[in-house]
């Protein structure tokens, strides 16, 4: 999720991810709530590693308890704002109270180490907002306006911090869709957009409805299926575009995704035989792709 904030006196807004605008509030500020000015960030590598550590001093790995589904179960935590002590209480089943011991021993680690990962950013922004005055009066005063995009796939930490900076002047704008919010396995919260007008009394409503891409085929369509979601706010999408003819429609049995996956298997397996075709293999390994946000969060912050 992007913010768009706007510094009083200047005209030019300055855009910056969440993240990295938590990196400059921290580096200035962090201070105040004991976190050092020249911090470390881990990206997802050190995170992993760590993990790693931490179970193994537990013997805690198994088949499924991976180090990777108890990273990404920490990261999950942080981003609910679950404190350790929390986590610990509150765990249900053998699953969850593993996770909640690696976790602890985790955020011991990385507080002897001095470091701080990509979720503690906005937690510590959080702390500092809530726990140092004179840094929260700084920030309201320079950041007057606040616009946040995709609103419906910002998380609780988030959350708070938007509620902070906005709650004396109030002036904030958020632009997002219900009807898109994907990304719950992630920490987002579909609550933050769903009870908007209830946490922001007074709060003006504009509804973007025209559609330019899609047909009115396609709309009508899309309309029948998000319609059957309960958690939702109501909007009715239009366009000028011609109707063309109504999509296909293909029942998702278990047959039908069997078959469908069966077909993706046998084109993966199938070998390049044409002439004047190379294999993959013989082309060599592929780059992969742009570094993540956490890892260029850690570069960028290390430089």
């Amino acid at each position: 999720m992007d913010a768009l904030l706007a510094p009083a006196g200047i005209r030019a807004p300055l855009i910056a991810t969440f993240h990295s605008a938590c990196v400059r509030i921290l580096r200035a500020h962090g201070e105040a709530i004991g976190v050092p000015r020249h911090f470390t960030i881990y990206d997802e590598d050190d995170r992993a590693a760590l993990v790693k550590e931490c179970m193994k001093e537990g013997e805690l790995a198994e088949r499924t308890f991976t180090p990777s589904a108890a990273a990404h179960r920490i990261s999950y935590l942080k981003n609910q704002m679950v404190s350790v002590q929390d986590a610990l209480r509150d765990a249900r089943g053998p699953w969850e109270q593993k996770a909640a011991l690696v976790y602890s021993r985790y955020e011991k680690r990385i507080r002897e180490a001095g470091v701080v990962d990509f979720d503690d950013l906005l937690l510590l922004v959080v702390k500092l907002l809530a726990e140092s005055p004179e840094t929260l009066a700084w920030y309201r005063g320079l950041w007057k306006h606040v616009l946040v995009d995709e609103y419906q796939d910002t998380n609780r930490a988030q959350y708070r911090i938007i509620r902070l900076l906005t709650d004396e002047h109030r002036n904030v704008c958020v632009v997002g869709d219900s009807d898109q919010s994907i990304y719950k396995w992630r920490g987002a919260d579909i609550n933050n957009i769903l009870d908007f007008e209830k946490d922001f009394p007074g709060t003006r409503v504009v509804k973007l409805e025209q559609n330019y891409r899609s047909t009115k085929s396609i709309l009508a369509l899309a309309a029948d299926v998000i319609a059957n979601n309960q958690q939702r706010k109501e909007k009715t999408l239009w366009t000028e575009n011609p109707r063309a003819s109504r999509p296909p429609s293909i029942a998702a049995g278990t047959s039908t995704r069997r078959r469908t996956s069966s077909r993706r298997r046998s084109s993966r397996r199938a070998p390049m035989r044409s002439a004047g075709t190379a294999s993959p293999s013989s082309i060599g390994p592929t780059r992969s792709r742009a570094c993540s946000k956490t890892r260029c969060a850690a570069r960028a912050s290390r430089t």
